[in-house]
């Protein structure tokens, strides 16, 4: 095909055996970068690339397999039969006699996969051995038919390697067994997981439900067609829904109406064909979509008459132009991107970003990206894929002293340490694979010393965390309920490092279960008790340690109305309300929400001091962006260098990292204010603070992606952070202060309880006599608020607390907040550095949470929509489709998400986020859990961390999807096309929707 640079060709060559089995595929093209990585002028300073993979088979029981298969990395055949998979990027396959299954996976990384089947072909045991370790995973069917695929019990066990590579028999550690039970249609009926909580599934006709195990009820009707009409929660023994979702469908079958619990109403009009032609949200945002086979353009209005236009569409054969305009104040969005032959973005221009280039390895891995003002990154990888060193490289003519670099060394396939300039981290593990410590290091400013903390975590035998070891020694242990009440968190417990050591010698010499009684007898300091979830609204009632309590109320729609925190020992109930504090006391923090239709807060009613009983009133404009009368105005004008970040704004002067961070504040007498220093996930570990000639230093300790301890300039711990979860949300639940806190004013150990909103952003801490030491008053933006005239201001605090908003903290010395990948303006509500991903969420780059601070958050910097849509662009290139096959391919992948029928949850809808398997169960399976059986559980196969037994063993519902793709019409292309990218869609879902160990998330 013609390439990407006028007059030249990209080619692929496929050489075959007599089997007609590929022998090699090699692949030519160009770059329409030059050799200095700049847009080259002609086809002569283009530049060539090239790759191939190659492919080795042998025959059995006159069979032509593949053994052996040659990545495009270069590497030499040379002593291949005795060679190493682990000097280069061979995959080897070993089979049986018949040559019918594969029974050993030699991988790139020195992995051996090893596979047992039973006599019907069904995987029976599947055993990884990294040279570390061993782990295991054995599934037994039913022996009631040979030809169940589904394993009705899965157990996981694990043994640490000798020397010699044999187990060793003490490391031995299992988990509890899952079981899965079906009916004689091969339905699942009933099912135990690992915690031992049990779930029933019924089938009668048209309505399909399931129950928990406290009698709670989620259940699908449809109608005669096999539509869904009505999704209903139900409680136990409740012929009514108390929340449910309807229907409605046109003569054609297609989808006409939805009703949301929150009386949101969509509706849906489409042409002659069966085209999607417009779509009214329940925020009454009318979208159409218009396609003249050369142009794509979408046009959604809001009621008050916001207008976005986007248009697509070929600029050329190398170049993609998208822009977005808004009939607003937010600006105009630009992109514009070279592709090489490969697919690959090697030249990217965004307005707010500048340019950037991209160089790549024959894998497609990003080698090198530069950046505006010529500063680079510089990646390292194995011959396996795994990443070895990353290095920041300043521009040219720059301070050289500010590159820096990681380097990432393994222990079999898994991670061992993590070396960069200001922290060197290394993490130990069990024999299941499972993060047992942490050891960090943190340098000093002058980096000629540093200082060491360790962390722990131990896991119960159903596989999740019980406690956790913080870095001053102390155990935080995890109260959970009975598996018949869920195996729910009911608390938190505090236990002292000295108690953690008897504990923990108990558990060697007399084991878990003597241990888990002593555990029980031995002192601990509750951090928060009595905890009660509600199976459909969620977190509903906690009480302090200090016994404050915390309660919620939620609508039939599952919204969260009120949110109280006082004096009181009042339980919350199991119907979705719960009373609040004690008669006679006043609340520290008394909060209701007002709603109108759908999941804006429209209205705050707040109680308690300083300000008494206060009402305020919100209102949105455009596309959800928030406007009341303390909104941040349009920010004074900054000075911003080449990659858009700001260097000077009216008060100060920024530098920044070559990873982008924020390195140094100064005056505009370029006099230093601060200094900070970050690990090689761009979270800050290390602050230093100049008041004339006095420098304070600082240290900080990250886990699980958290902010959890403060330690001052000499290592002395100061701050610690607890967390409870809630959902996907973290809530900061308390702070320890030590005897070395400055601003401890007491001169002894501490623990103050912190008090959220219903962003999970503190707004009052209390010491272990209930008294406020210390509370916020700030605006939706997370700025200091004033008060109304006659209110009483805020008393003096007893007490410092720096975190703000979900994912920030506090800098006194500016006023800024940390937000991990960004610095964040709370007086304007902007970041000083542009998105890292672009324009996820409109056309600035810079707005916090899409302009809606009090229903959204951003806990990471990084506020991301659509992303189907961007990776399945790319990727689609990549596979050489030409722009428009690419753009409707990714169009098609994106729709799966945005599409009412097949969207996966919707996150203002609560009745989605209850338990999105409730919600289009059927398309959750077909579409974003595709490893999943028709109960919502991992197939066996899949339930492990190995990605690549999916790769080349698709699940049947994503070999359906990839068949469909192919049944195209050739005249008729769009519909492969789009058939291709809700494969795609599938196929990224199964891949990402996986936790922390790499495992597939269950649906």
């Amino acid at each position: 095909r013609p390439s990407v640079v006028p007059g030249r060709e990209h080619q692929i060559r496929i050489r075959y055996n007599s089997s007609r089995q590929p022998l090699q595929i090699t692949e030519t093209g160009f770059s329409p970068l030059n050799a200095q990585g700049q847009p080259a002028g002609n086809a002569d300073g283009a530049t060539p690339i090239e790759r191939s993979t190659r492919y080795r088979y042998t025959e059995i029981n006159g069979r032509s397999v593949l053994v052996d298969i040659d990545g495009p990395l270069p590497t030499s055949l040379a002593g291949y039969d005795d060679g190493s998979p682990a000097q280069n990027d061979l995959t080897r396959l070993r089979w049986d006699r018949s040559g019918s299954h594969v029974t050993r996976v030699l991988q790139p990384d020195g992995t051996t996969v090893a596979l047992e089947h039973d006599q019907a072909g069904r995987i029976t045991t599947r055993t990884e051995d990294d040279g570390v370790r061993r782990l295991q995973r054995q599934m037994r069917y039913s022996a009631l038919s040979a030809n169940a695929l589904q394993a009705e019990e899965i157990t996981t066990s694990g043994w640490l390697l000798d020397a010699d590579g044999q187990p060793q028999g003490s490391s031995r550690l299992s988990l509890n067994p899952q079981r899965i039970l079906h009916d004689a249609l091969g339905r699942p009926s009933q099912g135990i997981d690992t915690a031992g909580r049990s779930t029933t599934w019924s089938h009668d006709g048209s309505t399909q439900a399931r129950l928990d195990s406290q009698g709670n009820r989620s259940q699908i009707e449809r109608d005669s067609e096999g539509r869904i009409t009505r999704l209903g929660l139900y409680r136990e023994g409740q012929d009514l829904p108390e929340r449910a979702a309807y229907y409605g469908w046109n003569a054609q079958g297609r989808l006409s109406h939805r009703l949301l619990p929150d009386g949101r109403l969509d509706s849906y009009t489409y042409g002659d064909a069966g085209e999607l032609l417009q779509h009214t949200d329940g925020d009454d945002t009318r979208t159409r979509w218009l396609d003249n086979g050369s142009l794509h353009a979408s046009l959604s209005q809001t009621p008050d008459g916001a207008v976005r236009l986007a248009l697509q569409g070929p600029a050329s054969a190398a170049m993609e132009q998208i822009t977005s305009k808004s009939r607003s104040t937010q600006p105009a969005e630009r992109r514009q991107a070279l592709r090489d032959d490969f697919g690959r973005t090697v030249w990217l221009q965004l307005a707010d970003h500048g340019r950037q280039s991209a160089r790549y390895n024959e894998a497609d891995q990003l080698q090198v990206h530069t950046r505006a003002d010529g500063s680079s990154t510089h990646y390292q990888y194995a011959p396996s894929g795994r990443l070895l060193a990353k290095r920041y490289e300043a521009a040219p003519g720059a301070d050289r002293r500010s590159s820096s670099q990681t380097r990432l060394h393994y222990q079999g396939r898994l991670l061992q340490t993590i070396d960069s300039n200001w922290q060197r981290e290394s993490i130990e593990y069990d024999a299941l694979g499972r993060p047992l410590a942490r050891t960090i290091a943190l340098a000093t400013p002058d980096g000629q010393a540093e200082h060491t903390y360790r962390t722990a975590t131990r896991y119960g035998p159903d596989g999740r965390v019980h406690s956790r070891t913080l870095a001053d020694g102390r155990v935080l242990v995890t109260r959970r309920s009975p598996a018949s009440d869920g195996a729910s968190v009911q608390g938190l417990q505090l236990q002292s490092a000295w108690v953690a050591g008897l504990l923990q010698a108990s558990d060697h010499w007399l084991g878990a279960g003597a241990t888990g009684l002593l555990e029980r007898l031995l002192p601990a300091q509750t951090v928060v008790g009595d905890i009660q979830t509600d199976a459909f609204n969620g977190l509903q009632h906690y009480t302090a340690g200090n016994g404050l309590v915390t309660s919620r109320q939620y609508d039939i729609a599952g919204r969260l109305t009120q949110q109280t925190t006082g004096q009181g020992t009042s339980q919350g109930t199991s119907q979705g309300t719960s009373q609040g504090t004690s008669q006679g006391s006043a609340p520290i923090l008394s909060q209701r929400y007002r709603y109108g239709v759908g999941p804006r807060i429209r209205a705050i009613e707040q109680e308690g001091p300083p300000a008494g009983l206060h009402k305020t009133d919100y209102r949105y404009q455009g596309f959800g962006r928030l406007v009341q009368d303390n909104a941040p105005s349009a920010p004074a004008p900054v000075q911003r260098d080449s990659q858009g970040r700001t260097v000077q704004d009216a008060l100060h002067r920024y530098t920044y990292t070559e990873a982008g961070q924020l390195q140094g504040i100064s005056d505009h007498q370029d006099r230093p204010i601060a200094s900070y220093r970050y690990n090689s996930l761009g979270q800050r570990v290390g602050k230093t603070v100049h008041q004339g000639d006095r420098q304070t230093h600082s240290h900080y300790l990250w886990q699980d992606n958290r902010l959890v301890a403060e330690m001052d300039g000499e290592g002395r711990i100061t701050s610690q952070y607890l967390y409870l979860n809630e959902g996907t949300r973290t809530l900061p639940i308390a702070k320890l202060e030590s005897a070395h806190n400055r601003d401890n004013a007491s001169g002894k150990a501490r623990m103050l309880h912190i008090h959220n909103d219903h962003r999970g952003s503190p707004q009052a801490m209390t010491d272990a006599g209930q008294r406020v030491v210390w509370r916020a008053r700030q605006t939706p933006w997370g700025a200091p608020a004033m008060h109304q005239a006659g209110h009483t201001s805020l008393p003096r605090q007893q007490a410092v607390l720096n975190l703000r908003l979900p994912g920030q903290y506090f800098d006194e010395e500016s006023g800024l907040h940390d937000n991990w990948h960004r610095s964040y303006d709370p007086a304007s509500g902007r970041y000083l550095q542009p998105d890292p991903l672009g324009y996820p969420d409109g056309p600035n780059a810079y707005l916090y949470a899409g302009g809606d601070p009090l229903n959204r958050i951003d806990p990471t910097g990084l506020y991301q929509e659509d992303m189907h849509y961007y990776m399945v662009f790319f990727l689609a290139l990549a596979a050489g489709l030409d722009y428009e096959p690419a753009r409707v391919t990714a169009l098609a992948s994106q729709y799966v998400d945005d599409n009412p029928i097949t969207k996966p949850l919707d996150d203002a809808n609560t009745l989605t986020t209850v338990g999105s398997i409730f919600k289009n169960h059927r398309q959750l399976l077909w579409y974003h859990f595709t490893l999943s059986d028709d109960k919502g559980t991992t197939l066996p196969q899949y339930a492990n961390d190995n990605v690549n037994s999916v790769v080349g063993n698709l699940s049947p519902q994503l070999n359906n999807l990839l068949n469909a793709s192919r049944l195209g019409n050739p005249a008729q292309p769009c519909a492969e096309y789009q058939f291709l990218g809700e494969f795609l869609h599938s196929y990224l879902d199964t891949f990402s929707h996986r936790d922390k160990d790499n495992r597939p998330f269950d649906a």
